[in-house]
């Protein structure tokens, strides 16, 4: 006819599901060599990247856990042969693009068993392309959130080889080398990562807090400031973990003498203002002493925002006692502004 066809079009192609399934069933031996390969491939009528995708998901899953069956040289093999499936593939159908495969991982039937699997994905990657591994499709919205989640639990708990992969993560938070708080190369790899931050945070709506929240546990222990600016740089959710994690990073910065957290205030503010005024009027609430207040208007005035605390706050009684604080201290014409406040309508203020 002349159209063009898509680079994963192959004449008589079944289900996509169809090649993993007949692998699974025949067991490591069925890709002990190019030959019983191609012809497994060939019965279900072909290869195309939405069929690879559901390989390579199940042989993740099954690296090191299959038993081949009787029959069809069965000991030939005892795992996946990497080797074998890439050169089988890039001859059998050599249009295929690997990259593209892998961001069609998301399948009902994908799984990590273990971090032998992760391995063997990586493996494959680099035998079929030169390319960096596309660690970027393990984010974003997949529908087999269980999977991904077990994923990237996987990716967390792995060795460096694994960690390393995040480097090339297209979103990523710079972090001034003076506030470097962790040697480990590997945790300030993965922790850098905007899109691992905003994918695990989107996770605990599905998958349960407790279960997210708990691969937070090293980074808030041994990187918290990297942590920190990685959460205001990464999109919130609708669950609460996102400012509950945020918070509880903030409030030491807060607490400390403001000459070790001047700087990290400062960037938090850049960063995203609201959180900081959120977390001021977190101290004032749970204590709302002369003292507090004195504290938070230090702070403000340091940073140079008392009028946008005093503007962005949505705690009336906050405003008003930071707003006789800074008139104490000759900072604001206070009858001008409760003025000003009164005219625009702020009848909490009132």
């Amino acid at each position: 006819s002349g159209e063009a066809r898509d680079s994963s079009y192959h004449p008589g192609v079944c289900a996509p599901e169809q090649l993993s399934e007949a692998l699974e069933d025949l067991g490591y031996a069925a890709c002990a060599n190019v030959e019983i390969l191609t012809d497994v491939i060939n019965s279900v009528g072909g290869v195309s990247e939405e069929s690879l995708a559901h390989v390579l998901g199940m042989i993740c899953r099954t690296e090191g856990v299959l038993q081949s069956p009787a029959g069809l040289c069965a000991d030939l093999s005892s795992a996946w042969e990497a080797s074998v499936l890439v050169e089988t593939v890039q001859t059998l159908a050599p249009q295929i693009s690997w990259h593209k495969t892998m961001h069609l991982l998301d399948t009902s039937t994908f799984g990590v068993g273990s971090e032998q699997g992760l391995h063997l994905l990586i493996k494959v990657h680099q035998l079929a392309c030169s390319d960096p591994f596309p660690v970027e499709a393990f984010f974003g919205s997949w529908q087999n959130s269980a999977a991904q989640l077990n994923l990237l639990r996987c990716c967390l708990a792995a060795s460096l080889e694994v960690k390393r992969l995040f480097i090339d993560a297209r979103r990523r938070t710079y972090i001034p080398e003076e506030h470097l708080e962790c040697e480990d190369v590997g945790l300030n790899c993965v922790w850098s990562s905007i899109d691992l931050i905003e994918t695990l945070i989107r996770l605990s709506d599905t998958e349960g807090r407790g279960a997210v929240e708990a691969l937070f546990a090293e980074a808030e222990e041994r990187c918290p400031i990297l942590l920190l600016f990685g959460l205001l740089e990464a999109r919130p959710s609708w669950g609460p973990l996102h400012g509950d994690l945020t918070s509880r990073l903030l409030r030491p910065w807060l607490d400390a003498p403001l000459a070790r957290s001047k700087a990290v205030l400062e960037r938090v503010w850049a960063l995203r203002d609201v959180v900081l005024v959120e977390g001021l009027v977190d101290l004032y609430r749970d204590e709302s002493s002369a003292r507090m207040v004195e504290h938070a208007l230090g702070l403000a005035q340091a940073l140079g925002c008392v009028d946008t605390v005093l503007c962005k706050s949505t705690d009336p009684e906050f405003r008003l006692d930071l707003a006789m604080a800074a008139a104490n201290a000759g900072k604001l014409d206070f009858s001008k502004w409760i003025a000003e406040q009164l005219t625009e309508g702020a009848d909490e203020l009132a």
